[in-house]
């Protein structure tokens, strides 16, 4: 639908996305698509919305993007997106996190946050078990 030469199209939307800061980076999002696609080549890396992490579909990424765009993969931690006990084991997070970061990409979790605008204690592990992974050093 936005892939014209006449606005409203990607470009345009980028263009203003970006007009208070040039600098800034940006993803169209196409809903849950299991196959991890860049949907125009005005974004910089792939918004990677599925609901399922163990039914995404790997093709065609070089170095860490897809047509262009870096691989990026988001998904929920929780029952649903911002609430609910963790629905993975740690092993599962760690297992799709190395996954994706095999392949150059990289993940957002979403995770819910409590009433006092914390993580509860499993969340927290298992992001502190992805930091590990990846070498880092979780503070306590």
């Amino acid at each position: 639908m936005y892939r014209t030469t006449d606005s409203p199209n990607f470009a345009s939307f980028a263009a203003a996305a970006r007009a208070g800061n040039p600098d800034s980076i940006l993803a169209f999002n196409p809903g849950v698509v299991y196959r991890i696609i860049s949907v125009t080549p005005h974004e910089d890396f792939t918004a990677g919305e599925i609901d399922q992490p163990d039914r995404a579909i790997f093709r065609r990424i070089t170095d860490g993007r897809q047509d262009g765009a870096q691989v990026q993969v988001l998904s929920y931690l929780g029952e649903k997106w911002g609430m609910g006990s963790p629905r993975f084991s740690t092993a599962q997070v760690l297992e799709f996190t190395n996954k994706i970061a095999a392949a150059g990409g990289v993940v957002t979790w979403d995770t819910p946050i409590q009433a006092g605008g914390t993580f509860s204690q499993p969340f927290l592990d298992q992001l502190k078990a992805v930091g590990k992974s990846f070498g880092g050093k979780p503070k306590a």
